[in-house]
């Protein structure tokens, strides 16, 4: 009895770490541009999206009274990991007919745990406007929500800008993470910039990230299935 239940509880760690990497393989990272009443909504590897990489988001084209590159984006599994996260984003020959303000959200989902993450947030570029740059991070996992502020940088433009923000954070399995950015610009302007934020999570090296991440939710299932069996027992 006790080596079928033993045999039993090993099936199902194996069934809920595939579960886990069925999870994680199936997040999408987001990107979203609105101006005015115009907005665009991209998902990786969705329509509109010109890059097929995996953990890339690129769009060309026009939202409201502003054209260019709007972003290339990236994340996992192509920069950074679940636990070592890296979201970045690039905007080249930002124009607008008419001047505006123009918001771009990057983001993506299921980051963590980090319990002892170092932030380390950039932005630079050109500007013949203002921008702005905030990070946030959501403990419900919600895509591209603005819940907890991680960092905020402002009052940039300029022919050159460049700022740096470094800080500290801690958040658990499950967490989305979001770069908002707002570029103010008039008629006939142009901005570039790109962007990073970095959370470097020092208890673990990076290699490891995504393995331990999922490992740990499998274990966190396994631990349920097993409290359940005891009690029925």
């Amino acid at each position: 009895m006790a080596q079928s239940r033993t045999i039993l509880l090993v099936s199902l760690a194996i069934v809920a770490l595939q579960f886990a990497l069925v999870s994680k393989a199936s997040a999408q990272a987001e990107l979203a541009l609105s101006q005015g009443t115009s907005s665009i909504l991209v998902t990786d590897n969705g329509p509109g999206d010109t890059n097929l990489t995996l953990g890339a988001i690129t769009f060309n084209g026009s939202v409201g009274s502003f054209t260019g590159t709007f972003s290339s984006g990236t994340t996992k599994p192509l920069n950074g990991s679940a636990i070592q996260p890296q979201l970045s984003l690039v905007s080249t020959d930002l124009t607008t007919s008419q001047g505006g303000l123009l918001t771009i959200l990057f983001g993506d989902t299921d980051f963590g745990p980090v319990p002892n993450g170092a932030v380390s947030a950039h932005i630079g570029g050109t500007s013949g406007g203002q921008v702005s740059y905030l990070t946030f991070l959501d403990a419900s996992n919600a895509s591209l929500a603005l819940t907890t502020s991680l960092t905020h940088q402002d009052g940039l433009g300029g022919a050159t800008f460049d700022s740096n923000f470094n800080g500290n954070t801690a958040f658990g399995l499950g967490t989305s993470l979001t770069q908002k950015i707002t570029v103010t610009q008039e008629a006939g302007s142009v901005t570039g910039l790109n962007s990073t934020l970095r959370i470097t999570n020092a208890l673990v090296t990076p290699d490891s990230g995504s393995a331990i991440a999922l490992l740990a939710g499998a274990l966190c299932a396994l631990e349920g299935i097993r409290r359940r069996f005891h009690t029925i027992s």
